[in-house]
């Protein structure tokens, strides 16, 4: 009983001597690093209090996708619908 108790605190020891370390804070980026976005790539989304979310629309990758998009918002088809998961720079899902 004592071996196994004992293997497991030797395999443990240099674990306990690990320290949590800070991660480094995001850097800015440069100037050159912006691009302009022509006005027919952007959907914009107002929400009640106010506040805005801005999408860049990829027609160039998915023009079907975003002809969808486009009709179902000049048919404000999600007028008093709620956004309720966003993961960023990956997938937003609205409605119902």
């Amino acid at each position: 009983m004592l071996k196994p108790l004992l293997a497991l605190l030797a395999l443990t020891a240099p674990v306990a001597t690990l320290t949590a370390q800070t991660a480094p804070s995001p850097a800015d980026p440069a100037p050159e690093d912006w691009r302009d976005i022509p006005d027919d790539e952007i959907m914009v989304i107002t929400f009640k209090d106010g506040r805005q979310v801005f999408i860049r629309l990829a027609a160039k990758f998915a023009p079907g996708h975003v002809s969808n998009l486009r009709k179902i918002a000049m048919a404000h088809w999600w007028d008093d619908t709620s956004v309720y998961r966003v993961q960023e720079n990956w997938v937003t899902q609205w409605g119902g």
